[in-house]
């Protein structure tokens, strides 16, 4: 299944709706995004392997080792990548 959330990116004013499967890994996600907005961005996404994603409501940072659902990330909640 797949659930869809808002992601904000500050580092370079991106923000987008995306749809991911509710079973991938958070670490996975932020890999797949890194590499993703470093291309996009011609290589002026700093990618330092620390980057992490939270929720905007709460502040909590997602487990990386965790699946999405094991996060409790749910349909319509707003994620942010630092």
């Amino acid at each position: 299944m797949k659930i869809i959330v808002s992601l904000s990116v500050p580092v370079v004013q991106f923000k987008t709706d995306l749809f991911v499967p509710s079973k991938m890994k958070a670490g996975d996600l932020i890999s797949l995004l890194t590499g993703s907005m470093q291309e996009a961005s011609g290589k002026f996404y700093p990618v330092t392997g620390q980057e992490v994603l939270c929720h905007e409501e709460s502040g909590l940072v997602l487990n990386r080792e965790e699946s999405m659902e094991r996060n409790g990330v749910k349909n319509g909640h707003h994620l942010i990548l630092i």
